[in-house]
């Protein structure tokens, strides 16, 4: 997994948990969405850009477009089961099934990286 250091874009530390925080919800490591997705909920909680740049921020660090990274991390989410029980586990809040999309997921994990952040 590529650690990104682009001006200081996330911390180690960062990575590792929301890597973690992936791992918990079920995602499949092999999948070029798990890594886009941990990209994607790293730079949101450092800043939440509109969703159509960020993507494309996330692309332009794995040398695909915005839209390619949109398809492979609702490709991950399709794939994992019971995500909306995993995302409720982690965040203390009831989570439908019918909230298991991309901006939902990402918005979830960045506020639990922000949380840990401010805690550690």
């Amino acid at each position: 997994m590529d650690y990104i250091s682009t001006d200081g874009f996330a911390e180690r530390s960062d990575r590792l948990f929301a890597e973690s925080l992936v791992l918990a919800c079920g995602i499949p490591v092999h999948l070029k969405g798990f890594d886009l997705l941990v990209d994607c909920a790293l730079a949101f909680s450092l800043a939440p850009l509109p969703f159509s740049e960020l993507y494309s921020f996330v692309g332009a660090l794995h040398s695909m477009t915005g839209h390619t990274v949109t398809r492979d991390v609702s490709h991950a989410l399709r794939r994992t089961t019971d995500l909306h029980i995993r995302l409720s586990e982690l965040s203390g809040v009831p989570v439908s099934d019918n909230d298991t999309y991309n901006r939902f997921v990402i918005t979830l994990l960045s506020k639990l990286i922000r949380r840990n952040r401010f805690f550690n």
